[in-house]
């Protein structure tokens, strides 16, 4: 909350210095890490299945450098839809158990957009991101959240709708993806049955193995 709060302000505080706004909507397919561990001879794989989500943007273009514009933007994704987790490419289930993990991200970014009849730039953004693992066992459910911070970047390519009115209708496709891992060991994973590894941490190994590692986004807003 500490961290929203924060950016929520410093959202506020960019328009004085603006010359040119915009806020969108962004639907996300996000591709996660597939992580193998080998112990004896034998491996096990975690992962899960792309999720999708819709988050709010907001940015302005802070200054004119190179021919191009700078650019600070925001973006709010809330959690996106529940997957479950697959040991070795098969659902982790036992009988009525089930494991189910989604993410979000609170982010703030830096970056160029140049316009040539397109639009096309680069973003280099500070994520807060965070899974939530979702256990469900006969009518029982228990969510733990998981939260890094890493850096991504983003490449886009788009398109401003030209019109006599102040505000212009734009479209963006991106890609994106993380520059650092969060990284889980075999040694950690021998570990797990441990007395020494608590529950929390349990679930941390697990959802900092599945984490998002990129994306293809569609952003569609206004300038004005």
């Amino acid at each position: 909350m500490k961290k929203a709060a924060i950016l929520a302000l410093t959202m506020l505080a960019l328009p004085a210095m603006a010359q040119d706004q915009r806020v969108s909507l962004v639907f996300d397919q996000t591709k996660h890490e597939d992580t193998t561990f080998s112990s004896g001879g034998s491996s096990q794989n975690l992962s899960l299945d792309n999720t999708t989500a819709i988050g709010l943007r907001y940015g302005i273009t802070a200054g004119h450098f190179w021919n191009g514009a700078l650019d600070i933007e925001g973006t709010i994704r809330p959690r996106s839809n529940e997957k479950d987790l697959k040991v070795n490419g098969v659902v982790a289930s036992s009988g009525t158990q089930s494991i189910k993990l989604s993410d979000e991200y609170l982010s703030l970014g830096v970056g160029m957009h140049w316009t040539q009849v397109v639009d096309f730039g680069f973003m280099l953004e500070a994520r807060q991101e965070s899974m939530d693992f979702k256990l469900e066992d006969n009518g029982f459910s228990d969510t733990q959240r998981s939260s890094v911070t890493r850096p991504w970047l983003r490449a886009q390519v788009g398109y401003t709708f030209p019109t006599q009115s102040s505000v212009k209708p734009f479209v963006n496709i991106a890609y994106g993806f993380a520059l650092a891992k969060k990284g889980t060991s075999t040694a950690e994973l021998l570990g797990l049955s441990a007395s020494t590894y608590s529950q929390n941490f349990v679930i941390d190994f697990y959802s900092r193995s599945v984490l998002p590692k990129s994306e293809i986004s569609l952003e569609a807003g206004i300038r004005f």
